[in-house]
């Protein structure tokens, strides 16, 4: 071993001057970095390298005096301001950003700018990818798999209330070459903050947040935003088969790059210089591979990637790093604050950069106490001073879990070591803020504190065959005199003198500090991080039952359903209540309007409103309701109650066929009158129409072509123009045409209107289509129109048709419209035609099989399978037996003691009229005479309707038959009857039958 350690010395020798001085290794660096900017900084580098590498890993983590940064932690705020330095990000690591613009848009239901826009720039380079969000103090889910369809980005689950969404997010990379679409979208326009093109951010990654306005999600404001970066490609020489490695890296081409968080590969990186498009950004700058050789570097990252087992039986590497970097950052201080986070030494000697990760390696000399040179001075340090001894260890990192909040992680104390400092607890602290990772944490500060405790330090002279040792090299001494039998030194220092003997200094080393089983690792526990909500809100007293709407004189006209809760719910102002078809599920009530007091006391406690929707009579419903507060936006819905809707049938009152059509008349007649207007309208459009369309406030363009002749009094014209305008919240587009022709008192004219318009609320299409001949004071006019509209309150579609004509003031007009429509929140349709005479046929007779003439409906043959007529005259009656009553029955064989039969008439409200009759055969035992009765009940209402005695003697039976007109209160649907049949002692009933009769109104 000494033999190849001076024959490389000799080398050295030849090659040039002594390696280790410090004056040297300034030079050397010299030439190895531009003094010009942040590279000139990494002259430090090799000087505090080697200078430094003499300190404990312990010492070396321990917070320096007056370094700010140490114990700060990671700095989620977001900057503003062009006066902030450039950063980027390394490893997984979060960052707060930089605010480069913030702006509103657009509407939702009644608010005004209801969108806001935070656009945050993340790093100053491209980046991989987003590993995770934060919104204050709630970790996002981003739904990746439901992009917005405006390019806005992808929603937030955490943000999604009863299927709204309130926040989306969108990334750009950095290597975007124009500017986003939605923010040119919503912003080139804006008066102020403007948009513009060339507002790309090249090279830049930033993200898009979206908002939409709420006081109950936003409680707080804007959230503060914290973006986890997935970790940065860098080049890995251990996979550049030109550069000691297998693979297809390539210093030169940034492509082949892959993502890393390997401390030793981030390091190297920065020790070379980190470029953009071939500029240099941050650290070295025309670093050469040889300055760091890849046997030693690859062995490094190699180590960093070393499986590691853990407590749950999985493995994780060794060391990985995190960490936010600002280019205002010495790259020293990056360097070591890397090497923190993976127990490395890094060192420089003449301008050859180093770096040892864990536990040292095998010793490369060996000498024993006849090595040293004598006649030299020496010095041995067993031991450092009280203030400088520690025996424990505390250390903080950014717990990911926490929102990167400095977390401590589990302390490490040595009985001991505490015993052996005279029954003192002495813990260090140290801030790891590379390693965002809890178990490495607890591998770094066992190491660490382990290697501390190596205490024996010494410092002599070697001769000539020592030239060759490096800091970092690991020697053995065996020293009879301190006892030392191959023991183990790391080389902190060396220096030499011209008679080639070097002065070393030497820390004592155990390998074995940095072994690691899972037996050693403690428990980490996380606290909760999120918005603290309040308790979700039941839904308490919820219940249901069948309603009705009466009438001025107390009549049930129209099912309906009745809702009821809890009162005295602080906080609530109203109760959103949905209704669905059983059947099929369909929600056909759905309102969150139902006000609520929650100061109102009612004498039962409860809160009950009837609900004011359109529902079928006799039809199963589920409703369910839940409680809307302004205390608090977490409520839970009921559970779905059944209802059946009381069976509310059309009465007379309903179909009073005067006053239906009465009503449908006034419709019919306002909407053509409507139509008279809308073609007076247009027809005069023309003429006016040009000039009220205005561009004022907006942005648009108008088109317009014409071709026109005249000769004396003959004029023909065409002319077509096209309309396009948008302004912030509207867009419209319309086409305009005429074609005319025209003799002196002759006129003949066709105009076209179509016009498509979209706002925040409502979508518009509609065309128009107007014709017009006149002559004189003749004239014959005619128009078309399709319209359909979509609006928050429904939809509506129209096609109507007029027709006109007359002389001077006189005309007749005559048209129809068919259209589908919404009222109360249901879809209808109605035709109506506006005649004089209106017939069917069949193509086939000579009469019209149905006419409509002077009011009266004319009908040659009909089939009618329900009617209901209030006042009918028949010539000749053909009504079926049976035909105008509902029949329920039960019966009985009978027997000697009393027999009860029920019957439930379904007769629905009004009070129908029903017959009851009841027949039965009672006989009494041979020689006896007996005394019994029958009765009928209204057993629905607890009534006794009648009662019949019956006496009856000897072996005669005696047959009984009776019947009863009954009319129930109107507001009930139906009845139930009991029939009781007597039993006294020595009879017997037999035959026995009830049969109520329900007659049709």
């Amino acid at each position: 071993m000494k033999k190849l350690l001076l024959l490389l010395a000799t080398a050295f020798f030849v090659m040039g001057g002594d390696v280790a001085h410090a004056d040297l290794i300034s030079t050397a660096i010299i030439s190895f970095f531009k003094l010009t900017g942040l590279a000139a900084t990494l002259i430090k580098v090799g000087v505090a390298l080697a200078v430094g590498v003499g300190a404990s890993l312990l010492q070396k983590a321990l917070n320096k005096q007056g370094d700010t940064s140490a114990t700060s932690g990671v700095d989620l705020s977001v900057s503003m301001g062009d006066d902030v330095p450039m950063s980027f990000v390394v490893g997984t690591a979060p960052t707060g950003g930089k605010r480069k613009y913030i702006g509103t848009w657009g509407s939702d239901d009644k608010t005004p700018n209801a969108y806001l826009v935070d656009v945050i720039e993340l790093e100053n380079l491209p980046a991989t990818g987003i590993a995770g969000l934060w919104a204050g103090d709630t970790r996002c889910t981003i739904l990746w798999g439901e992009p917005a369809a405006d390019g806005r980005g992808f929603p937030v689950a955490e943000f999604r209330r009863d299927g709204k969404d309130y926040l989306w997010f969108k990334f750009r990379d950095g290597s975007q070459t124009t500017v986003d679409d939605y923010l040119f979208a919503k912003f080139s326009n804006h008066p102020e903050r403007q948009i513009t093109a060339n507002m790309i951010g090249r090279g830049c990654a930033h993200a898009i947040m979206t908002c939409r306005y709420s006081e109950t999600v936003f409680r707080n404001g804007l959230p503060d935003w914290a973006f986890e970066m997935a970790p940065r490609r860098f080049y890995d020489l251990r996979k550049d088969s030109t550069n000691g490695g297998f693979g297809a890296h390539r210093w030169n081409d940034p492509s082949t790059w892959e993502p890393t968080s390997n401390n030793v590969i981030i390091a190297y990186n920065i020790i070379r210089g980190i470029s953009y498009n071939g500029e240099w950004f941050y650290g070295g700058q025309n670093i050469a591979a040889f300055r760091l050789p890849p046997s030693n570097w690859i062995a490094a990252a190699n180590e960093c990637d070393a499986g590691v087992l853990l407590a749950d039986g999985t493995y994780e590497p060794a060391f990985r790093c995190g960490y936010e970097i600002t280019v205002d950052r010495e790259p020293l201080e990056v360097i070591e604050e890397l090497g923190k986070a993976a127990n490395a030494r890094f060192v420089e000697v003449g301008g050859i950069f180093k770096v040892l990760v864990g536990a040292p390696g095998a010793a490369v000399y060996s000498f024993t106490d006849d090595d040293i040179i004598v006649t030299e001075d020496q010095s041995f340090d067993p031991f450092p001073s009280l203030e400088e001894t520690f025996n424990g260890i505390e250390a903080t990192y950014p717990e990911p879990a926490e929102k990167w909040a400095m977390k401590d992680a589990p302390a490490r104390y040595d009985a001991a070591l505490e015993a052996a400092d005279g029954q003192r607890r002495l813990p260090a602290s140290v801030a790891i803020k590379a390693a965002p990772f809890a178990n490495q944490v607890q591998r770094i500060m066992v190491a660490i504190l382990q290697d501390y405790r190596r205490f024996r330090t010494h410092q002599f002279y070697l001769p000539p065959d020592a030239y060759a040792l490096e800091p970092n090299d690991v020697v053995s001494w065996t020293s009879a005199r301190n006892g030392y039998a191959e023991k183990k030194f790391l080389v902190t220092a060396i220096t030499g003198k011209r008679t080639f003997n070097r002065l070393a200094s030497f820390k004592e080393i155990d390998p074995s500090d940095h072994d690691w089983s899972p037996a050693k690792q403690l428990p980490v526990a996380t606290g909760w991080i999120g918005e603290i909500l309040p308790p979700a809100q039941p839904m308490y007293g919820w219940q249901v039952e069948p309603a009705a709407f009466f009438d001025a004189d107390g009549s049930p006209r129209r099912p309906s359903i009745r809702i009821s809760c809890a009162a005295g719910q602080e906080g609530v102002t109203h109760v959103w209540v949905q209704v669905a078809l059983k059947a099929t599920g369909t929600i056909v009530f759905d309102s969150d309007q139902t006000p609520y007091d929650p100061n109102e006391e009612p004498a039962d406690g409860r809160m009950s409103w009837v609900l004011n929707g359109t529902f079928l009579p006799n039809e199963t419903y589920q409703v369910r309701g839940r409680f809307i507060s302004s205390l608090n936006d977490n409520q839970q819905w009921s559970d779905w109650l059944d209802v059946i809707t009381f069976n509310i049938l059309l009465a007379n009152k309903d179909i009073d066929v005067v006053a239906d059509l009465t009503k449908l008349g006034a419709d019919v007649k306002k909407r053509f009158s409507e139509l008279q207007q809308e073609m007076d309208d247009l027809l005069q459009s023309y003429e006016n129409g040009l000039t009220a369309f205005s561009l004022a406030g907006a942005v648009g363009q108008i088109d317009r072509e014409e071709i026109r002749a005249e000769l004396g009094t003959a004029r023909a014209e065409i002319t077509d123009e096209r309309r396009v305008r948008v302004t912030e919240n509207e867009a419209m587009a319309q086409r305009v045409g005429l074609v005319s022709a025209s003799v002196e008192d002759a006129n003949a004219k066709i105009i076209t209107e179509q016009t498509a318009r979209v706002s925040a609320d409502q979508a518009l299409s509609e065309s128009l289509l107007g014709v017009s001949s006149e002559l004189g004071d003749r004239f014959a006019q005619g128009l078309v129109k399709f319209q359909a509209v979509a609006a928050p309150s429904g939809v509506d579609a129209r096609f109507s048709v007029l027709l006109r004509g007359g002389v001077g003031q006189a005309y007749k007009d005559t048209g129809f419209f068919l259209e589908l429509y919404t009222f109360a929140g249901f879809q209808r349709s109605r035709m109506a035609i506006k005649v004089d005479q209106f017939s069917v046929s069949d193509g086939n007779t000579a009469y019209s099989v149905f006419a409509i003439e002077g009011g009266v409906v004319k009908i040659i043959n009909a089939l009618i399978d329900m009617a209901q007529i209030n006042n009918l005259i028949v010539g000749t009656s053909n009504i079926n037996p049976g035909a105008i009553t509902n029949i329920e029955y039960a019966e009985s064989g009978g027997g000697p003691n009393t027999i009860d039969l029920y019957v439930t008439a379904n007769h629905g409200l009004n009070s129908p009229k029903i017959k009851v009759e009841f027949r039965g055969k009672i006989q009494a035992a041979a020689g006896n005479t007996l005394q019994t009765f029958a009765s009928l009940r209204d057993d629905t209402g607890g009534v006794e309707i009648d009662s019949i005695p019956i006496v009856t003697s000897g072996n005669y039976g005696q047959v009984v038959m009776w019947s009863k007109l009954f009319t129930p209160p109107p507001t009930r649907m139906q009845t139930t009857f009991r029939a009781r049949f007597a039993g006294v002692p020595n009879s017997n009933w037999s035959m026995l039958e009830v049969v109520a009769y329900t007659f049709k109104r």
